[in-house]
Order: C-alpha cells, then structure tokens, then sequence
C-alpha cells in the first residue's frame, strides 16, 4: 500500500470535508507545516513519511466513519502531526516535537499558520509533543501521567490525549512494512531479537511473508509465516505486543463515555512456521494457570537465594561430565561416589565458567554426555525430573544425580533476561541443538546447531550485573571438592590485563583482542576458552616480569581465572594424638605424642584426630577431637583458682607487652589496678570444652567474664609464650619440639573450619554438627548414597524426620562410629577413663533443627553402645 502525499490520506481527507472554520484552518495549515518542517526538525526521509503516511491509513481502517466524526478536528491535525514526527530524527527522545525547543518551535510555526487560532498555537504545540513522548512510553509510565488520562479543552476542541496516543500505537504496530526506529519498535524488540531489526520493516525480510493482514472496525486479523527462528521470535514479540495493547486499551480506558472508542478484537494475530523451517517452537509447559507460570511462584518461595542459578547450572555441568565417566567403559569406576572416578585416556571431563560484568552475561560450558531432543525438553520443562539418574547402565550401582532437572532451570529463569543453550550428545545419538528463550516468555525456540560443541553450554544475558569480587569471593566460599575440574574465568579481568598490558608496552597479538570481543556475552567453545586463557596466561607472566624488572612496587593486575579445589586433604595433614600437659595454672609445661606419653595425667588435655575416606560410602571427613582429662578421667571443665599474673606468666608480662597489649585489645579487657596499686583481675580460671574449641575463661565471683580459644589467634601464641617462659623460668632452654607439636596442632584446628560440603557444595551446617564429640573442628564432603536430605531448592536441609532417620542410621552413624573407636583406641591406651558425659558436651546442638538434633544425639548413643558391647565381648 503505497502513498503519494498527504492528499491522499483518508483522515485528512475527512478533515478537509469538514466546512466549518477551524478545519478548513487546521488543513489548510497541514501541508504548509510538513512542507516547511525545517523550521523546528531535521528533514524526514521519504520513507519514514511513507510510514506516517502508512499509520493515518491503518486508524481509517479500524476506526469507523461513525468513530472518526466523533473525532473534534483538532485531535485529528494532532493526529496527523503526531504520526508525521514521531519518527523524525531530532535531538531529544523520538521526535523533534517530543524535546522542548522543537515544541516552541513548533508552536512559533503555528501562530504564523493558524490565524484566528494563534493563541492557542502553544497548548497546541505542547499536546504534540505529549502525543509524541507518550507514543515511546510502556503502559504503567502513561497511566501513572494524569495528563494522559484527562480529556481537555483547547478553544472549542476537544482533546483526548490518551486515545490519540492509543489509536498511534496501534496503527504504528499494524504496519508491518515500514521501517522505524522510535521507542515503541525499539521496546517490542529486545536485545535478544537483535535491536538493529527494529529499523527495519518486518514484512522486508526474504524469510517471513504475511499470509494474511486484514483489518476493519470489526476485527483484526494478521497470520505470518517464516523459516528462521529469529524472525519468528521477532514476529512473535511484535504480535504479542499489539495483542496486549489492544487488550488493555479495551479494558481500562475505552470503556463508559470512552466506549465508541473501542479497538476491534485481534481475532487471528499469529505466527506460522514454514514447511522450510529448521526450527521448533516448543511450549513451556510448567503452567499454573494462563495468567501465570509457576517460575513466578517458586522464585518468590522457593528459589530466594541471589546465586542459587549458578549452583543449580555448575551442579547440572559436573553431572553431565560424572554422567559421561560413568557410561564410559574405559574409565575406571570402582566406587559410587563419582569423587574416586578415574577417567580414560580419551576423554578429561572439564567445566568452564565465564562471566562479565560490563556484559552482563554469564555461560557455563561442559564436555559431558551432552543432550538429546528428550534430554532437553525434560531439562526444561519437566518440573522435579531427577535429572539423569534414570539412565540405563550396565554398571551394579545406580548413577548419583547431584541436580534436579526443570525445577532447578526455573531459579536460572529467576535471574536471567535470556537464556541460551547448545547442546551435541557425546555419543551420536542426535543432532547438536540450540534452544532460545527468555524469562517470562511462553515459548522457546529449538533449532538444529551444526556446529555445537559435545556437552552443554547455557549462556545467560543476566537482569543484574555480578562483579568480579563478588563471584571470586562466592566460588571460593561455597565450592571445594568437586567431582569435576571447575575453573571460572572472568572476561572483565582479562580484559583489563589486556589493557594494562598494553599501557606498559607489552606486545599482544591482535588475535587475542579480536577473539576476546567475539566470546564475551556469547556461548563461545571450551576449546576457544582455554586457548584464550593460555595465550592470557603467556602475556600475565610477561608484565610480572616486566614490573619486576622496572616497577617492582607497583600492582600487577590479578588473574583473572579461579579453580575450584578438587583434593579433598590427606590423613597426613594431620598431627597424631597429642597430649597437652598443664601445670597447676594451666601453663602448658610439655607436648607429647599419644603413643610415646606414660605421664601423670592430673590435667591434660587429649587431642585426637581422625580421617575417613570411603567412596563406596560417600564419606570424605577429617577431624580433631580434643578432650579434658583430670586425674585419669575425661571431664567437660576444669577450674583452677591462680593469679592472674600466674596464668600468663611473669616472664610473659616483661619479653612480651606490644603482643599482650594487642590480645587485650582484642579481649577489650585489662586489669584496672586502684589507687593503692592492688588489681581486679580475675580470681579462678577455668578451661571447658566446648563445641570446637578448647576455651580459656576467667572468672570473677564465679562468673564467667572473658574466655578465648586456648589454640587460635593471639591467645594461641600466648599460650605459647607462656610455655616457654615456664621452661626458662626452670632454667630449661627454647623446646624446639615442643614449639614444633604445638604448632602443628594450631595449625590442623585453623585447617578444620568446620565447613560442610555435599558434591563439592556448601551445607548450611557445620560439619562439627555430624559428630560433635568432645570439642571438635571437622571438614567434610558428602556424596553418593550418605548425602544428607536437601529441601526442594537445596538451600537447606530437609527436617523429614523419615528422610534424617534413614540418613542418621546410615552414614551419620556410619562416621560416628568410625570416630569413636579411634578415641576410645586413643583413651584406653593413655589409660583414661571416659563416659558418655564426659566427651560429649551438653546443649552442643544449640545452632542445630531440632529433628537433627534428635537423630544425631540417638545415634551417638547407639555407636557408644556398640564400642562398649564390643569392649565386653573382648574382655
């Protein structure tokens, strides 16, 4: 449909029929104006007029003649004005008219057109300039402007800005051949339908025809067919636009008096795929309701944590790369935990994790098993899958999927604009395939990917950008010993070495630079990734050298790479059963290994470790216990009642005030001396056991009013001072062997965080909690079949009192039992006497649900029973 001129413009045809004075003045203004538009805008191309031209056409065919009479003739020069600047390229936001100088101007050209209607030329000027803004603007912006939705009056004209802008909108989204480049067309397609389309017209593309457009004050019909998915997409947003426009317009305001102004229904406005189409739209298919998809529920309920996606993506990534060891039958899988899993010379699994702030995007890519049609129709769509565990195999134990599938894709929905996945099954057994879609959308769209990768890759554009410090700090703090080689790479910070390279004159090959620019934001290709990163890692050493060689003071910038620990620590790691000898003030007089002490054992305090790895079972844990023992029995506390200065010794208070001064700082405690020089300080001390830790406290009035970790910080150097202060007090030389115990055992405790793992991720608890006997720092990674029970978004753990009793029974006693026969093999040698209320401390489960609490508490119970039972039978 092509125009020649403003002439041949229905509405302004109307506008002409009409005799009276003022549209025979605001026509005869029209073309005057258009023609001289010099004057307040840049000249128009021929084709954005066409398109004004194009959209006054489009509101003849929906409006009925019976509607446009209802028009004032006014509106209807607004009209025609409006669609003549909306797309001319001005200073300001869409139009010239929509800034503040081209409405003055605009209304100085007026005044000069619009003789007996001169004064009102700038209330004029500024309704066109509202038209034109407002035509940019979402649906909440113009509804929240009262301006939008109260009808006005210029001289005897009516205006109705809120169904000038309407009718515009809609006549400008129906017509589907112009091209544009205003607010409106750059907000119906989005960054991931390629924004450089929204200059051009929808029906000129070679792969798209409009099989049928038709439009009356009845009804509204548009059916298009296309062969590729990205003009599908683009089709499908825009017609999913007009659609909700026209809803909400007849919902909200052109109803009551504003009723005649109703849009015709959109009877059948959709998109077709061509017979020639490579591409699949699949329908999501976890629905609530047609109002709402249950992403929007879950991720208010379920999914709350701000990284909870990238757990659920790094989870899914290390399942796919176990899943491939496991059907491999070079690989050697000899235990069901996939941490013991040894792979074949062909295959190294490996997971890739990309992100950058400035392009807020984030991709994970794997070299696992891959996904078929089916796999990835489940991996979306299916809510709760267990992800691969269904697998056939012939191995005789099941595989242990770490990820859930579909309920888990949804978190990424939560935090993800777009979302893009490529995918080639390992083995063959279908063709690589790409999968699009966007949060909120209704669609995906699938399409064959010749040259996908084998394995998996999810690349985000993210609603939020994350900055480098906030993930090296996440994957340090929530990742260790995971089944899989993880290493995450953030392209902020090669870009930056890049760039600090340069400043300082080191030569980089332009390749790196241009490929660089290619991945960011994109899926890439692992193999690309790692090149990269070797050809990074060649110019990082380069500007180490060079700084210091030349500026050795000056920051080099850091690497921009993080590998996740894979190792969980060796039994070597730790010391072996120690004894701690404490004189009558708790001093440490000597250190002694378990097996070489034949002592008094009037005050000692026993440190036993333990190390279990079974990866039949699962388990990797590593522990110190530590134990009070007075006069040959274990005991929860001793209380003694020296001087202060007795405690930390004289020696110290002397060699030593700067590191004394820096532990009572930290203590926020000093002994106030009175006027007559006499002290406050402490009357008794006392050591307890407690949760992790052996604690030092001081005591006044039998209250307990400072206490510190005896074997941590500064106390633990003190503690060691004092011990050394003590030998040359009896005119012993430094006890290098001592000093050497000592710090081993400082050492292992600081190592043993109590952190939790299962699969390589944190556990909201600590590992102390799984065996809390005597005071005990532990570290722990769980997997296989002694995995602890998760909730639904493995944020925290399931209290099911079925579910904890099966684990408790299983590996939580499994470990405690393992726990207890070395302390009991460690006291019984050292000849102490224990009982259950002796290493066990009461109210340990403090920071524990009460069902675990429960659970563990029994279990203790029942390994200590059956270390006492096994006792008598030997006996």
């Amino acid at each position: 449909m092509f125009i020649q001129s403003l002439t041949d413009v229905k509405l302004f045809k109307s506008l002409q029929a009409r005799t009276d004075p003022v549209s025979t003045t605001l026509a005869g203004a029209l073309i005057p104006l258009l023609n001289d538009s010099t004057l307040y805008c840049q000249q128009t191309s021929a084709q954005k007029q066409q398109h004004a031209w194009q959209i006054l056409e489009r509101i003849s065919q929906f409006a009925s003649s019976t509607v446009i009479s209802q028009l004032s003739s006014l509106e209807i020069f607004i009209l025609i004005l409006s669609a003549s600047l909306h797309e001319r390229e001005g200073t300001g936001q869409d139009g010239c008219a929509a800034t503040p100088d081209g409405a003055q101007d605009l209304a100085g050209d007026l005044k000069t057109r619009l003789a007996f209607m001169a004064q009102h030329a700038s209330r004029i000027a500024t309704t066109v300039q509202a038209v034109v803004h407002a035509h940019g603007l979402d649906w909440d912006e113009n509804r929240s402007n009262k301006r939008f939705l109260t009808p006005d009056m210029i001289g005897d004209q009516k205006v109705r800005v809120h169904v000038l802008v309407t009718y515009l909108r809609i006549a400008d989204l129906l017509d589907l051949e112009s091209d544009r480049s205003c607010k409106l067309a750059r907000r119906c397609m989005t960054v991931s339908a390629r924004p450089d389309h929204c200059m051009q017209g929808l029906g000129g593309s070679a792969s798209s025809r409009i099989i049928n457009q038709y439009v009356d004050p009845e009804i509204i019909r548009v059916v298009v067919e296309n062969d590729s998915r990205v003009e599908y997409h683009r089709w499908h947003q825009w017609l999913s636009h007009l659609r909700q426009e026209i809803e909400r317009a007849n919902t909200y305001m052109f109803v009551g008096d504003f009723q005649d102004f109703r849009l015709p229904p959109p009877d059948e406005v959709k998109v077709l795929r061509s017979s020639q189409a490579t591409y699949e739209v699949w329908g999501l298919k976890f629905e609530i309701d047609q109002t709402g998809r249950i992403w929007d529920l879950i991720s208010r309920s379920v999914y709350t944590g701000r990284w909870d996606f990238i757990r659920e993506l790094l989870q899914n990534a290390i399942d796919a790369t176990a899943l491939r060891l496991f059907l491999d039958s070079g690989a050697s899988v000899a235990f069901e935990s996939p941490r013991g899993w040894k792979p074949s010379a062909s295959y190294t699994p490996r997971v890739t994790i990309t992100s950058s702030a400035n392009g807020m995007s984030l991709a994970i890519f794997d070299n696992g098993i891959g996904m078929t049609r089916s796999d990835l129709e489940n991996f979306l769509f299916t809510v709760a899958d267990s992800g691969y565990s269904k697998r056939p195999t012939g191995r005789s134990f099941r595989f242990h999927s770490i990820a859930r599938f579909g309920i888990g894709f949804i978190s990424i929905l939560t935090r993800a604009r777009t979302v893009l996945i490529r995918t080639r099954p390992h083995d063959g057994s279908d063709l690589g395939r790409r999968v699009f879609l966007e949060a909120g959308s209704r669609e995906a769209y699938a399409e064959i990917d010749a040259e996908a990768p084998i394995g998996t890759s999810i690349s985000l554009t993210l609603k939020d950008p994350i900055s480098f410090h906030e993930l090296e700090t996440y994957f340090k703090r929530e990742f260790r010993f995971v089944s899989a080689p993880v290493r995450w790479i953030s392209w902020d910070a090669v870009s930056a070495g890049v760039k600090f390279a340069r400043s300082i004159e080191v030569e980089i090959n332009p390749r790196l630079e241009h490929d660089l620019t290619k991945v960011v934001g994109t899926t890439g290709d692992q193999a690309i990734i790692e090149k990269m990163l070797h050809e990074f890692t060649e110019v990082h050493q380069t500007v180490l050298e060079r700084l210091r060689r030349t500026t050795p003071n000056r920051r080099a910038p850091r690497w921009p790479a993080y590998d996740v620990p894979l190792l969980f620590p060796s039994g070597t790691a730790l010391p072996g059963a120690l004894v701690v000898v404490l004189d009558e003030y708790f001093n440490i007089s000597q250190i002694h290994q378990a097996s070489h002490f034949s002592g008094s054992k009037k005050r000692l305090i026993v440190w036993v470790p333990c190390h279990l790895v079974d990866l039949n079972a699962g388990i990797e844990w590593s522990s110190m216990h530590g134990f009070l023992v007075e006069n040959g029995h274990a005991v929860t506390s001793i209380t003694s009642a020296p001087k202060a200065h007795e405690v930390l010794g004289d020696e110290l208070y002397n060699e030593d005030l700067a590191l004394q001064n820096r532990l009572m700082q930290e203590r926020d405690l000093y002994a106030l001396e009175d006027e007559d020089g006499s002290s406050d300080a402490a009357t008794a001390t006392s050591l307890t056991m407690g949760e992790d830790q052996i604690t030092i406290a001081s005591l006044e009035g039998g209250e307990v009013f400072e206490s510190r970790d005896m074997f941590s910080g500064l106390e633990a150097k003190m503690v060691m001072r004092s011990a050394m202060s003590g030998l040359r007090k009896k005119g012993g030389a430094k006890d290098v062997r001592l000093e050497s115990l000592f710090n081993q055992l400082v050492t292992a405790l600081q190592s043993l965080d109590n952190s939790a793992f299962q699969d390589g991720v944190r556990l909201p608890i600590a590992a102390n909690h799984v065996a809390p006997i005597g005071a005990c720092r532990a570290l722990m990674n769980l997997s296989a079949v002694s995995r602890l029970p998760l909730n639904a978004s493995r944020s925290s753990i399931d209290e099911s009192p079925t579910l904890l009793n099966q684990w408790a029974g299983a590996g939580g006693r499994y470990v405690q039992g393992r726990i207890l026969e070395e302390i009991e093999r460690v006291l019984r040698h050292l000849g102490i006497v224990w009982e259950e209320a002796g290493i066990i401390r009461a109210g340990v489960f403090s920071s524990v649900t009460s069902e675990l609490e429960r659970h563990t508490r029994r279990t203790i119970r029942h390994a200590i029973n059956d270390i006492r039972s096994r006792l008598n039978e030997e006996a």
